[in-house]
């Protein structure tokens, strides 16, 4: 880990956390390659960022993705169930 991303994520501590499980095993798909995704996102978030990335001196994808592992770090959640169809 870069040691810039490193110093971001010890800002980061502060985000709310969710409630883990941790007497489950948990998979999760894995890719060598990312993803790309999009997402609507309040114009407020999007501009800070937007001024967080420049700052900083992060991609926003990057950035984006810091925020994102930090949050979900230590955080485990139940596979989504498959529909069973009639």
């Amino acid at each position: 880990m870069k040691k810039k991303t490193f110093e971001l994520l010890n800002r980061l501590d502060d985000l709310p956390t969710l409630k883990t499980n941790e007497s489950k095993t948990y998979s999760y798909k894995e890719s060598k390659r990312k993803m790309v995704v999009s997402y609507s996102l309040n114009s407020v978030l999007v501009d800070k960022v937007e001024r967080m990335s420049y700052w900083e001196h992060f991609g926003k994808s990057e950035l984006v993705e810091a925020i994102l592992e930090q949050y979900f770090k230590d955080k485990d959640f139940d596979e989504i169930p498959k529909r069973i169809l009639p």
